[in-house]
């Protein structure tokens, strides 16, 4: 004997959890959302007001990471591409970039933007602590002061 009792409520439960899901997909597709055209200056500007909210809620990490570079958006007006400075901040930026998309979505009206990074450590300036260190540093952008020293017979290493 086949047993009927509760079979009717599985299956209602079933379809309202396939209609739920199939809602919650389509809020998640872009292509049923707004594309509104945005610039350079708006991204960057959206950009470091996040980036200034991070620092106010206390993630001085991210803050830093944000600050180190500024977006860059791309030739499809949706790819937003940015440089992270080091290699532990990737981590970081990662774990928090949902929240600057969602936020970069709303704000400009375009759900169809990504964001994509790239690690490069960026270039940082010299320390010249020793004389010779500094006579070096100026003699690249002073040819002429080698001319100098030798002329006056000067000793850098004093």
């Amino acid at each position: 004997m086949l047993n009927f009792k509760g079979s009717g409520k599985t299956r209602i439960k079933d379809a309202f959890k396939e209609k739920k899901q199939e809602e919650n997909d389509a809020n998640d597709d872009p292509t049923n959302k707004p594309k509104t055209p945005f610039t350079q200056e708006q991204l960057t500007a959206l950009w470091k007001d996040f980036a200034e909210n991070e620092r106010k809620n206390g993630k001085q990490l991210f803050f830093s990471i944000l600050s180190e570079s500024e977006p860059v958006l791309q030739e499809d007006q949706l790819t937003i591409l940015f440089t992270v400075g080091h290699v532990s901040g990737e981590l970081e930026f990662n774990n928090e970039k949902q929240y600057l998309l969602a936020y970069l979505k709303e704000k400009l009206n375009n759900y169809h933007i990504i964001i994509q990074h790239e690690v490069k450590e960026l270039k940082q300036e010299q320390k010249l602590y020793t004389n010779r260190d500094k006579y070096e540093y100026l003699k690249e952008k002073y040819p002429e002061l080698a001319e100098l020293r030798k002329r006056f017979d000067m000793d850098i290493d004093f």
